[in-house]
């Protein structure tokens, strides 16, 4: 693997990969193949296609798991100026970030729980050098500084509309609670 492809794949990682209960870099994505065969039944060709597995992982996790890596390679890397321009803040100070619980929500699976969880932090992970590739597979692609600070504003956003509960005020309706 050339050290672009390299570069490359990290930076898909970091949007469809993240840790889970058994490893720290699992791919949330699947791919559905569709195969044509001809009437002779050979095969005429094919078409992949890859979608995001867990969608509800932006807003929930289980215990011991975490949200997409790149959540976690925006606040360890962006500069001090994208920080304050974004009103980024820690990890703990997130919702989408910090909702693992102390308490098991499966009391049989004891042994499962024996370790105090710790979201914010893979062994041998550098978030900061992580969002530096990304950044570098971004500019790659082609994306151009301005779409770069689109990603960054959008997960931001993300990050920030967590904070905000909801709650339904009649049935199929919600409003904002601050």
């Amino acid at each position: 693997m050339s050290l672009s492809d390299h570069i490359f794949l990290s930076g898909s990682q970091a949007f469809g990969n993240a840790k889970t209960a058994q490893n720290n870099n699992s791919s949330r994505f699947g791919k559905f193949i569709q195969v044509n065969y001809q009437e002779s039944g050979t095969v005429r060709g094919a078409y992949v296609e890859k979608y995001l597995l867990e969608k509800s992982r932006l807003v929930y996790q289980e215990h011991n798991e975490r949200n997409y890596h790149v959540f976690y390679y925006l606040l360890a890397g962006v500069s001090d100026d994208e920080r304050k321009a974004f009103h980024l803040k820690k990890p703990e100070e997130y919702h989408y970030l910090s909702q693992m619980t102390k308490t098991p929500r499966h009391q049989h699976w004891d042994s499962y729980y024996d370790s105090e969880p710790d979201c914010f932090t893979v062994e041998g992970e550098d978030l900061k050098h992580d969002f530096e590739r990304l950044q570098l597979a971004m500019e790659m692609v082609g994306f151009l500084p301005a779409t770069r600070k689109l990603i960054i504003s959008l997960l931001s956003a993300i990050l920030h509309l967590g904070n905000y509960p909801l709650q339904k005020e009649e049935p199929g309706r919600l409003h904002r609670h601050l």
